[in-house]
Order: structure tokens, then sequence, then C-alpha cells
């Protein structure tokens, strides 16, 4: 191994011992907290207006940047809050997912939150502050805007990193529990198209969670395992049924037959019989772009 060689594959080390050390533990992470004076929104050219790149039932994301001038070469966002879906406890806990998931480079890099003071109704609000990808672009948007373009090959890469972040994530103990197209952002590289998973407001650590919708609205989310729609608590087998459902979803475009084959085995309707996502993800591996 040459000098630049072996150099790099040090700083790569002490990247990874200095991750391990601040972030290994999920027990022992806590987010700092980033004064709002600190931050600036981005505003349209033509409305003045804040730059709005994103809404969810959490609230809305809005391009920011630091006004001291940290990360200038990066862009940011911030994922905005309203008081009922994002209380203080909730904001960390999210936060807290986002920088325990960090090394495995399928999440957004986490900055940070901000609380909003509000005097008038002594009812603050919070924010996260993250990595803004690519252009903002979902896996919905993507797959309906993509169809003509993207070959069989990206297809099935697209699949084996949606299968290759979630076994990352299974692996730290880590159930995102809210699996689906709108909760993946695309952007692109030299070596092609890339993803990540973008939303963690329902993920658990070390646990399954239940939801309590009204029932009538969780039978809608198809997305959903249905022994979850019937108010059993999530598992690592149901994160699976949420990622057969995606896989579907891009066999319809890339109209890919073992792909197809790899969706329904991860949503039988018996959890235990559901594949990994380890398996999940080799199996996708030696699918043979024909």
């Amino acid at each position: 191994m040459d000098v630049i060689g072996l150099s790099r594959l040090s700083i790569s080390n002490l990247v990874a011992k200095e991750h391990l050390y601040l972030y290994g533990n999920y027990d022992l992470i806590m987010p700092h907290f980033v004064d709002q004076r600190h931050i600036d929104y981005d505003v349209g050219e033509r409305n003045g207006l804040p730059v709005h790149v994103g809404h969810g039932s959490f609230g809305d994301v809005f391009r920011i940047r630091f006004t001291d001038g940290r990360c200038s070469d990066t862009k940011i966002c911030i994922k905005e809050f309203t008081e009922k879906y994002g209380t203080k406890t909730d904001s960390i806990e999210e936060a807290r997912k986002l920088l325990y998931l960090s090394d495995t480079g399928y999440v957004p890099v986490c900055f940070g939150l901000v609380e909003f003071k509000n005097n008038v109704r002594n009812e603050n609000s919070f924010g996260i502050i993250q990595e803004f990808i690519g252009e903002g672009q979902t896996l919905h948007r993507f797959l309906r805007q993509s169809i003509d373009k993207v070959s069989k090959a990206d297809w099935i890469s697209i699949a084996f990193q949606l299968a290759h972040g979630l076994d990352k994530f299974h692996d730290k103990c880590i159930l995102v529990n809210d699996i689906k197209a709108n909760n993946i952002v695309m952007y692109t590289r030299k070596q092609g198209y890339r993803l990540k998973y973008i939303d963690f407001g329902l993920a658990s650590y070390r646990t399954g969670r239940n939801f309590h919708p009204p029932s009538e609205k969780l039978a809608r989310l198809r997305h959903l395992a249905p022994e979850v729609r019937k108010g059993c608590r999530t598992s690592e087998a149901t994160d699976i049924y949420s990622l057969g459902c995606l896989m579907r979803q891009i066999n319809v475009y890339g109209n890919i037959k073992d792909l197809l084959l790899i969706s329904h085995m991860c949503t039988r309707d018996a959890p235990k019989m559901r594949l990994s996502a380890h398996a999940t993800k080799l199996l996708i591996e030696n699918i043979v772009d024909e």
C-alpha cells in the first residue's frame, strides 16, 4: 500500500473511532441546541419568502444556512415541527437516531436542534437542522418522473440500497416503523443514483411501538404490515413488510421478475416467514441484469 493510501486509511480509522466514541452508545447521545440567531432562512428570488422544500404531518421543511459561515459547502435545511407532532422529547429522540445512524451512510447529517420561543402561547416549538439531500426529490416523485430514464441495473441498485440501509439500521437495533416512498430521498453521484432515509419520527430503539390512530385510518396505511394495522407492535418483520411494498412499487417501473419474487417473500402474511433485511440485500445483490 502506498503512503497516500495508508494515510487515508489512518484518517478513516480515526474518524470511525471518533464516531464510535461520540455516537456509538445510543443511551449517551444528546444532540446540542443551536441558537436561533445562528441560522437564517434562504428566500426565493421572486417572492422573498423562505424556500419551502417539504411538508408532512410533522410540519414543514425549509432551506437554511448558518449565519457564521459554518458548513458553507453543505446544503442544509430545518425540519420544523408543529406543537402537536414535535414535543421537545420527540425532537430530541429523532435527532438522537440520526446521530446514532450517521455512520451507516443512509441518513442525513444532523447538525443539532433549534428551539423556537413562543411567548404569546407559551408553547415552544422545535426543529432539527440536517443535511439537505440533492434537490429534495423523494422516491415517490422519482418513481413517477423517471420511468423512461432509469436502466434495469439502476432499479436493482436502488432496491439494493434500500435493503442495505435497512440491514444497517436493524444491525444497530433501530426500527424505522414508517418505511414508504415519501420518506426516502434520491440524489445522484458519478456512480449513479443514491438514496437516504429521511424520516425517523416514528422510529424506535430496541423495541417496537404501537400506532394509535383511528382503526379506519390505520387500515388505509397499506405500507404498514397487516399485524401493525390490527394494533400489534412493530418489529424487524414489519419493517421488512414495508420494504417489500417498496420493492413491488419499483418492479412496476423496472419490470424485474426476481424483484417481484423478493417482494412476495418480504410481504408474507406470517411475520416469521418474511425475509430478514440481510437476506433481502443478498438476494437483490445476486439479481442478474439480463
